[in-house]
């Protein structure tokens, strides 16, 4: 048995432990976004979050809203490559 399964036994079974903040964090987020919002997501990156293992954690990030315009912004020109977004944003400074 590894530490991951011992110290937090429901990954084994959902996917996510009891003190995983991005579950809250996302929840937050899913309960304030309204139809039509905008989202900026500041250091998106690629939008690795799409590749996570557990598909509830993953479905959460994506909020089930439809009409909501999403911003991808990453100092990472990997950022251009987000498909979570419909506008990406490439920060550069001098």
């Amino acid at each position: 048995m590894n530490a991951k399964s011992k110290f937090f036994p429901a990954r084994q079974v959902a996917g996510f432990s009891e003190v995983d903040g991005s579950l809250m964090f996302y929840g937050f987020v899913n309960a304030l976004v309204k139809e039509g919002d905008a989202v900026l997501d500041y250091g998106a990156g690629r939008g690795v979050h799409q590749e996570d293992d557990c598909r509830w954690r993953r479905d959460l990030h994506a909020t089930r809203l439809t009409r909501v315009k999403r911003c991808a912004a990453d100092l990472d020109e990997a950022v251009l490559t987000n498909a979570c977004a419909e506008e990406h944003v490439l920060l550069k400074f001098d």
